[in-house]
């Protein structure tokens, strides 16, 4: 878990549901999630996927799910 605030001073938490990875020779975090809490909005869920060397994805906002590209 981290913590910390932005140069606005908006306070945020982050906690690492799954390790990310990273493989050498790949430009992208190829796997892992993390949530992303920024009170009082709702919480978000990154997940960078199952291992595949690509730049996409997801973003999970009060249950929708957005994909992303790095």
């Amino acid at each position: 878990m981290a913590d910390g605030n932005t140069a606005s001073g908006i306070d945020y938490d982050i906690t690492i549901i799954d390790p990310l990875r990273v493989e050498a020779g790949c430009s992208y975090i190829v796997s892992g999630s993390f949530n992303l809490q920024v009170p009082p909005l709702p919480d978000r869920l990154f997940d960078y996927g199952n291992g595949v060397c690509d730049r996409v994805a997801t973003v999970t906002i009060s249950g929708y799910t957005f994909t992303f590209l790095m």
